[in-house]
């Protein structure tokens, strides 16, 4: 880019909406970023804008506004051959973060049919430099109802010398979308903003309920907050076939519970800290799990890994790792609902500089 390119870039970077005068109306030619159109993709930034400035200024004329790109000859001529003027272009200007606009001035029935909605949108004819697909040049602009650019705002008939539109330049949908999830509107908000704020708002929404709607089944199904989806299902199930009696109920949730008492002492065998051969010990941790967990957490809490009957050697530090990623995998019910307990101990060997699992160890995880 030559010096009075780069002079130009940082005129163009600096620059704010010029005052408009009576009788002229900003107009979005093209919003600011990589910009989608039914013809390509192309890139408006301040070096190409300043080409495109320089360029309008340099012809020292104002450029016409057409109907239907009329001027462009060809397929898009009029059936008489003629291309009256819908305005003309009298200044072209660029601003960060919104991108390049245009004065222009409306011919008096123009600005009538914009105002009764014959029309809405302005479509530019650009020149793009295809080393980079930056717009270097306008060649023309259209007054259509079918623009290239995706997304490109509505315009108004008239602004006044303060800058204010006298009709709103954003689609009244759009106000409504915005209203429903309290989103101010601007004159420069477009519709893209407006529907990617919508989304969010909705996927934010359907997390929210989603739990709301979990945990309100397994209230009224007498569930445990931990029950998981199975658990749910089944509960529905049972309901459903016609109403559950109250034993089958009771033994679907002292199901659930010994699912879950089941699972907390196999952490503590898992640890090393209840000898898994010991089945008067496991039994009766299971049923103080499903009774009192509080006590056997308390009983087991400070207790240190110990050795196995026949065990000569204490557990080696890879053999604490895999017993500690599993305690860490099951005290956390989050860690199930992303991945598996072999992936999980995997992992935390391969963070602990530990070789990879081996057959070996996994067939001895409690569940794989």
């Amino acid at each position: 880019m030559t010096e009075r390119m780069q002079d130009r870039a940082l005129e163009c970077q600096s620059i704010g909406a010029p005052e408009v005068g009576e009788g002229l109306k900003t107009v979005l030619l093209a919003p600011d970023g990589v910009v989608e159109s039914t013809n390509g993709r192309f890139i408006v930034d301040a070096e190409g804008a300043a080409m495109m400035v320089e360029s309008f200024e340099r012809q020292g004329v104002q450029l016409v506004v057409d109907f239907e790109h009329q001027t462009l000859g060809g397929a898009y001529s009029a059936p008489d051959g003629r291309a009256p003027a819908a305005g003309w272009v009298t200044r072209v200007f660029y601003e960060v973060g919104r991108g390049v606009s245009a004065l222009v001035k409306w011919n008096p029935k123009t600005r009538e049919a914009i105002r009764e909605g014959a029309y809405g949108y302005v479509s530019p004819v650009l020149i793009v430099r295809k080393s980079d697909l930056k717009a270097i040049g306008l060649h023309s602009v259209a007054l259509t109802n079918k623009p290239a650019i995706v997304g490109l705002e509505r315009i108004a008939a008239s602004q006044n010398a303060n800058g204010v539109t006298a009709e709103v330049s954003v689609h009244p949908i759009i106000h409504e979308l915005a209203g429903l999830i309290g989103m101010p509107v601007k004159s420069d908000t477009t519709g893209t903003a407006v529907l990617a704020a919508c989304r969010d708002r909705l996927k934010v929404l359907a997390a929210d309920d989603s739990a709301a709607i979990a945990a309100s089944v397994r209230e009224r199904l007498g569930l445990p907050a931990t029950a998981d989806k199975d658990a749910i299902t089944l509960g529905l199930a049972v309901r459903a076939s016609g109403g559950a009696a109250d034993a089958e109920l009771a033994a679907m949730r002292e199901s659930e519970a010994r699912r879950e008492a089941t699972a907390m002492v196999q952490l503590y065998i898992g640890a090393g800290k209840l000898n898994p051969n010991d089945k008067p010990a496991v039994e009766a941790a299971t049923r103080l799990a499903m009774s009192d967990p509080g006590t056997l957490e308390a009983i087991f809490k400070n207790m240190v890994p110990q050795c196995p009957p026949g065990r000569t050697n204490p557990p080696t530090s890879r053999q604490m790792k895999i017993v500690c990623a599993e305690r860490e995998f099951r005290s956390n019910p989050a860690h199930g609902r992303s991945t598996s307990l072999q992936a999980f101990v995997a992992n935390s060997l391969r963070e602990g500089g530990f070789s990879k699992l081996t057959d070996a160890e996994t067939s001895e995880l409690s569940i794989v």
